[in-house]
């Protein structure tokens, strides 16, 4: 495809300027030049943005806390462009919020920790739809699509990564205190094809949750004693602040605490680093 003659054109619907929206501004930086982006604060501000912009084909709404959004914004939105692509991304105060609304699509929401590789499959369609390649849409959910019907389809996005476990990470799970975890851990590293040993390990695991100043001297020092091993951190709880604090102590990889797909998805992004060495 020639990135100089195919352009889309989205809006960010939010506050995109906070930190904890920083990766994924910067992502789309450098990875999605071609898009255009136009940013409006709030919903009722969208019309005033489009009347100087060409209609978006996505839009990414950062909702930075729960019912930061209405239901009537949603129904602005379908009306406004109701064929645009949707992706709301959850920050770490509104990921929970789903379960308990009911206005948002549950095929919009996508957790901060998964939003870059959303992005890239949204993105991957409009340029597929250029091509008249249509066929590659239908592989998302419909706006109508259930909780359950939406859940199905992001396992079903997890399971499509690459299981040769001649590909994989030596995992070190020696720091993760709770053994019930360790053992879940185990479970979903080895279907995924990555062998769980301490023995020259790949990448160490550590539980940063909930996070204290005794915990933060406890991975500083366990950090020491592996320096030649890649630490990620575990979390449900991602904030900007314990972003900054783990970088201090030398962890710039994170993964969502309970989510396989997302601890999947992080050490493959490690594997071509690794094979470089």
């Amino acid at each position: 495809m020639d990135a100089t003659i195919v352009q889309w054109h989205g809006l960010w619907i939010g506050l995109e300027e906070r930190d904890e929206f920083r990766p994924m501004r910067d992502w789309l930086s450098l990875s999605a030049p071609q898009l255009m982006l136009h940013f409006a604060p709030t919903v009722a501000n969208v019309p005033d943005v489009l009347a100087t912009a060409s209609p978006p084909e996505i839009i990414i709404i950062g909702e930075s806390w729960p019912d930061e959004f209405t239901a009537d914004d949603v129904s602005k939105l379908l009306t406004i462009a109701p064929l645009a692509r949707t992706v709301c991304i959850t920050g770490a105060w509104s990921e929970a919020v789903g379960r308990t609304r009911s206005h948002w699509p549950p095929a919009w929401r996508v957790p901060l920790w998964d939003a870059i590789p959303r992005l890239e499959r949204e993105l991957s369609a409009l340029a597929a739809c250029r091509t008249a390649a249509s066929d590659v849409a239908v592989d998302f959910p419909p706006a109508t699509a259930s909780r359950q019907e939406t859940w199905q389809w992001q396992q079903g996005n997890a399971s499509s990564l690459p299981t040769d476990s001649a590909s994989g990470l030596r995992v070190d799970l020696r720091e993760i205190a709770d053994p019930a975890y360790a053992a879940w851990l185990t479970e979903q590293l080895r279907s995924a094809g990555q062998t769980v040993a301490p023995e020259a390990a790949d990448v160490v695991l550590f539980d940063v949750e909930p996070w204290s100043s005794t915990l933060a001297v406890h991975v500083r020092d366990a950090i020491a004693r592996h320096p030649q091993i890649i630490p990620i951190a575990l979390t449900g709880w991602s904030t900007p602040e314990l972003r900054r604090e783990l970088q201090s102590l030398g962890i710039v990889h994170l993964a969502d605490k309970l989510s396989p797909h997302s601890l999947i998805r992080l050490i493959h992004q490690i594997l071509p680093s690794r094979d470089r060495f």
